[in-house]
């Protein structure tokens, strides 16, 4: 060994998660009688699969009727040592209460089933056949706005191809990749009803002309995702330069949902899915996001505290301060760039306008506001299910305890503010979401018990009411992918907003 890489794996020295990743291994071995991968023996080719590749399912070695137990293992085999579990101690409970699961399974006796996701389920079905080669809307001119991620043809597309990453689903990978091209064609074509919609009230001067939801940054984002998974590199680098080159400046709003913190998110995703093949646009990816970074840092380096008069009033994560300090966390997290030194006091800002509400926390929809706007205070877009996203992330990366009691009672307000309509932005698949983001945090189940009875209620309401049904934030599109994430809760993630995992695919 050549002293450069002594030193290298010296300075690697080992951590309780890496120790928790090597039982694990050691236990799939005794399980299955197999390794984790099928490993090849070129060193290097095996290091990128320990690095790179999922462990293989238990049924690849002929192994059934352990899914308890397989699914713990696969918690403490996550390649992010932060999705591990938090202890020894809560690994070897998880274990044997699997375990134990397993065994009465296998005997016939009652075991305790997951919350059962029978009208989500229903409705995921329904809206495959919808978007399928022979289905409804293929062949026939979409509403407008009909290209956009929010509203359109690359929101199908990256609603499928998160579906079939899930599963493992080729066929829908190649259905994807379809409406990615009818998007593409529609923005190539310079259509005026691509993006904009009179009725629906997404024209350019409200959500602005660079908007990551809205425009076709969004668009040629999901094309690159798209050719990432399907392993075509000319592809996946031509996107990527086309989604820098349409998110470039200038920019007219701050926020994620119209503005750079929106195209921050999109770096940041695009970041975590690079290849090595792909290094010349990577530097220009590199270059784009810091550039959002450092105006985003100079906002906050300007502006007065957040509870103050300020010019940005609003407080949640779609429109406000809330979405722009997550915007921030994702792009140091996934590039590695530091954090604004005055980071934590804009946090803790935040903190301080935080009020109990039965066993939660509430947040007014911006500064200086009562709490009348009950219906939004538990959504994703202006309430407390998008700060449970950012409190859990802020306690990964900067460690504070108190992050964590944030998102708990965030997560509470969530779990029982009354009843909305069903979608990701305004509704119980949001609330939904944000769930899920705290059962992966902390790995307490019954959050994701939780998550699926908002998966339930937000599938029956998208029946009775939904702003456009062929949506993927405002319809049925981000309900039924929420229904396929909960088949594999541990890889489910807020659309376009949470790491996706995929440096790790």
């Amino acid at each position: 060994m050549e002293p450069e890489l002594a030193r290298a794996h010296l300075a690697e020295l080992p951590s309780p998660a890496s120790e928790q990743y090597s039982v694990a291994a050691l236990l799939y071995l005794v399980i299955t009688g197999a390794h984790t991968h099928n490993f090849v023996l070129e060193e290097r080719q095996m290091q990128r699969q320990v690095a790179d590749e999922r462990p293989l399912a238990f049924r690849e070695h002929r192994v059934r009727e352990l899914s308890h137990v397989e699914q713990t293992l696969r918690r403490a085999l996550d390649k992010d040592p932060a999705l591990r579990f938090p202890t020894m101690g809560e690994f070897l409970r998880h274990f044997s209460e699997a375990s134990a699961a397993d065994q009465k399974a296998r005997r016939g006796d009652p075991v305790p089933a997951p919350r059962q996701l029978q009208q989500a389920q229903r409705l995921l079905r329904e809206i495959l056949e919808r978007l399928a080669i022979a289905g409804p809307l293929l062949g026939t001119q979409l509403e407008a706005p009909t290209a956009s991620l929010s509203h359109g043809a690359a929101g199908f597309a990256y609603a499928l191809l998160r579906i079939a990453c899930t599963r493992g689903d080729e066929k829908l990978l190649a259905l994807a990749d379809v409406w990615s091209n009818k998007a593409l064609r529609d923005v190539a074509a310079s259509r005026k009803d691509a993006f904009w919609s009179a009725a629906l009230g997404v024209t350019g001067e409200t959500t602005g002309k660079r908007s990551f939801h809205h425009t076709a940054s969004g668009v040629h984002c999901i094309d690159a995702l798209i050719a990432r998974a399907r392993g075509d590199e000319t592809s996946h680098r031509r996107a990527l330069k086309a989604f820098v080159a349409a998110s470039g400046s200038p920019w007219s709003h701050l926020d994620v949902a119209f503005g750079r913190a929106g195209n921050l998110l999109g770096c940041a995703l695009l970041l975590e899915a690079m290849t090595t093949a792909s290094l010349a646009e990577e530097e220009g990816l590199r270059s784009l996001g810091n550039e959002l970074f450092s105006e985003i840092r100079e906002e906050l380096d300007a502006a007065a505290p957040i509870g103050e008069a300020s010019p940005l009033k609003s407080l949640g994560v779609a429109h406000g301060w809330a979405g722009i300090l997550f915007a921030v966390l994702r792009w140091s997290e996934s590039s590695g760039v530091p954090l604004p030194a005055n980071l934590g006091e804009r946090l803790d800002e935040l903190v301080a306008l935080a009020t109990p509400s039965g066993r939660g926390l509430r947040w007014p929809l911006a500064v200086r506001a009562d709490h009348r706007g009950a219906g939004l205070q538990a959504s994703w877009c202006n309430g407390a299910a998008g700060f449970v996203h950012l409190w859990t992330l802020a306690h990964r990366l900067l460690g504070e305890q108190k992050y964590t009691q944030m998102a708990g009672g965030a997560a509470w307000t969530a779990c029982e503010a009354p009843q909305a309509n069903g979608d990701l932005c305004c509704g119980l698949a949001g609330r939904a979401y944000a769930l899920l983001n705290l059962y992966k945090h902390g790995g307490d189940r019954i959050w994701l018990d939780r998550a699926r009875d908002l998966a339930e209620g937000a599938a029956i309401s998208s029946r009775a009411s939904s702003l456009r049904r062929d949506s993927l934030h405002q319809g049925w599109i981000g309900v039924g992918l929420l229904a396929a994430d909960l088949e594999c809760p541990q890889q489910g993630c807020m659309p376009l907003f949470e790491s996706e995992g995929w440096s790790r695919r």
